[in-house]
């Protein structure tokens, strides 16, 4: 009886540590993604603040 509730203990240990792994992978593939991402929003944010200076400068011109 015993050996059964370790082996079972034991399959959802692997179970468990398996998921993570699964998890671990997928983040580390998403990383790469992510800082591409970031760097966008930061090209975006530059892009932004320039329109928004011209907006400023042809409402001053008015």
């Amino acid at each position: 009886m015993s050996d059964y509730i370790i082996k079972a203990t034991g399959g959802k240990a692997y179970a468990e540590l398996k998921t993570e792994s699964i998890i671990t992978k997928t983040i580390e593939q998403l990383e790469p993604e992510l800082k591409n991402i970031n760097a966008d929003i930061l090209i975006l944010e530059k892009q932004k603040a320039q329109i928004e200076k011209m907006i400023a400068a042809i409402k001053a011109h008015k």
